[in-house]
């Protein structure tokens, strides 16, 4: 629950921004199993442009964990990202540092400015 001060169309006191269900039953093999569900206001802490925010991605973790405690076939492994560090080959590196920011919009330029010539001749 968020606690603060609420707005005109806001209800005041604490305000509820998930709900979590579980219910116990038996499988059709005799197995006591476990459904869970967790309903979240908004999947956007989860995205891509936010998961590295804050404590999404601790938060996901923990929640995907839950969902799936009483299911031991299923495990959450998280694993580094393999390309963190990229290796730059020379030219590559030329072309990233000066061709795209300098020569690349200088030669645009260029022929944008012959083809005006051309058609004021």
């Amino acid at each position: 629950m968020i606690k603060g001060a609420a707005r005109k169309h806001e209800p005041e006191g604490p305000q509820i921004v998930a709900a979590s269900f579980e219910r116990a039953r038996t499988s059709p093999d005799g197995l006591p199993i476990s459904q869970r569900v967790l309903v979240m206001g908004d999947s956007d802490f989860i995205s891509n442009g936010a998961l590295l925010s804050y404590g999404n991605t601790a938060l996901a973790e923990r929640l995907f964990a839950w969902a799936m405690a009483p299911n031991p076939t299923l495990k959450v492994v998280h694993s580094p990202a393999l390309d963190r560090e990229l290796a730059w080959v020379p030219l590559l590196k030329f072309l990233v540092d000066y061709c795209f920011p300098f020569i690349l919009p200088m030669a645009l330029l260029g022929i944008a400015y012959s083809a005006h010539k051309r058609r004021m001749a």
